[in-house]
């Protein structure tokens, strides 16, 4: 067994079903179980039968996926919920600002 073969194909599945989740969100979670075990059995064919620049591919647009997910939301959540201090006669208000 190939460690780190399972380990590219594994991310790969997650960043996939995020990226079409992305674009399929109305889809209903069973879904989305059907598709992580599908994914899996596609990608390790992936592996198997084609040459090794695909399965690169996918987990390059996976791991871009998952990167946006995760840095991006991250960074985009914090300029959201920024809290603004302003002082007007001797009066501090505080507002705050969350991402709904």
């Amino acid at each position: 067994m190939n460690w780190e073969q399972i380990g590219a194909i594994a991310i790969a599945v997650v960043g996939l079903i995020q990226w079409f989740k992305g674009l399929l969100s109305k889809l209903p979670t069973w879904v989305w179980a059907v598709a992580s075990a599908v994914g899996c059995l596609g990608v390790a064919a992936v592996v198997v039968y084609l040459p090794p620049w695909v399965l690169m591919g996918l987990v390059a647009l996976a791991v871009s996926q998952l990167g946006y997910e995760v840095i991006v939301k991250f960074i985009l959540s914090r300029i959201n919920t920024i809290t603004t201090t302003t002082t007007d006669d001797n009066e501090t208000t505080t507002t705050t600002t969350t991402n709904p």
